[in-house]
Formats: C-alpha cells, structure tokens, sequence
C-alpha cells in the first residue's frame, strides 16, 4: 500500500484490472473492480461510476489495497 499519491489516472485503472483498490487526491472514496464495472464506497454505501470527469483524471492516484 502506498502512501504516496504517485498514479496517473491511466496507473490506477490498470491498478484496478489487476484487482487493486485504488484512491485519488480530491475524494476520499476507495475504488475498485467489480466484475468489470467500477465501483467505489462512500458514506457506508456502495455506487458504480459511469464515468469519470476531468478533475478524476487529472489528479494523482495511489494503490490503497
């Protein structure tokens, strides 16, 4: 697990083909994989993300899990 936001958006969905959890520098939400759709937790519930807005791949990424 890195402590470091040191992904591009394009390192971190790689990331999460390989089964990994991601997280970004402007949201607190973890990220991951599930059955090909992206999914992500926050405030103790769980929503697929359709798409990602320029703020998302603008920002730096790291590997939570």
């Amino acid at each position: 697990m890195s402590e470091e936001y040191n992904l591009s958006f394009l390192e971190a969905m790689k990331a999460l083909c390989e089964g990994k959890k991601v997280m970004n520098e402007l949201y607190p939400w973890v990220y991951y994989n599930k059955g090909g759709a992206v999914m992500f937790e926050a405030d103790g519930e769980t929503f697929r993300i359709y798409w990602f807005d320029k703020d998302n791949v603008a920002t730096k990424w790291r590997v939570v899990e």
